[in-house]
């Protein structure tokens, strides 16, 4: 019994740490922002974008913990999130694209840039977060899952073990990220650093522009 607890255990947790990289490694909001901010601010601009988006996992698991996931997984958070979401990624990538195409970031200015307190990367993590609807979809159904499971498992230990190995997969792939944004930024030229902060500003456009189409599908099938 307790030997078949232990790979039950065990189990839980291998898989929570794949389930975690399966979130982290497709591109999305926080990966353009860590590279935003790894490429104007340097590294720890991009790790703080993580340590924001981790700070909403922690009260997204504790809802969850609360049982709130059925709230969170329900058509009128997810429609409000796609809509009101999906236009705060549109307007902070036009505002990307609008200052790269005016130049009024550049290489040279990054160090003034550096000496600013995080807390404007930290801010952006959170909010790239909150504004993604499957960020939130993905946490009230997979994450949802694996709580309830760890809660069977460890009890009350089980949603921080699940949190944990989810950040496990986290951290090393963003800090990797941004760790080579910063490094590389050194050999940018004004013009490559400028079309990186673009192409990381359409993305975010495009992307909120999606999820604001798809929030309007959701009213027009409900009507």
């Amino acid at each position: 019994m307790v030997e078949s607890l232990e790979i039950a255990i065990a189990s839980f947790i291998f898989a929570a740490f794949l389930a975690g990289l399966s979130a982290t490694l497709p591109p999305g909001p926080i990966f353009a922002m860590t590279v935003t901010e790894s490429a104007e601010r340097g590294f720890l601009g991009g790790l703080m974008v993580v340590f924001g988006h981790a700070l909403v996992e922690a009260l997204v698991l504790i809802a969850l913990t609360l049982g709130l996931g059925a709230f969170l997984a329900s058509d009128s958070v997810r429609i409000s999130i796609s809509i009101l979401g999906g236009f705060f990624l549109a307007w902070m990538g036009q505002g990307l694209v609008r200052n790269a195409y005016k130049g009024n970031i550049s290489v040279r200015e990054r160090s003034s840039t550096e000496t600013k307190a995080m807390h404007n990367p930290l801010l952006r993590g959170v909010l790239a977060a909150v504004a993604n609807p499957y960020f939130v979809i993905w946490w009230a159904v997979v994450g949802g899952t694996f709580v309830f499971r760890g809660m069977e498992l460890l009890g009350l230990l089980g949603p921080v073990v699940f949190l944990l190995c989810h950040w496990a997969s986290d951290f090393p792939w963003f800090s990797f990220v941004s760790f080579c944004v910063a490094r590389g930024r050194n050999y940018f030229s004004n013009t490559m650093f400028r079309g990186i902060i673009a192409i990381c500003g359409v993305f975010l456009l495009v992307l909120g522009a999606s999820f604001m189409v798809e929030g309007a599908r959701f009213i027009i099938e409900r009507v």
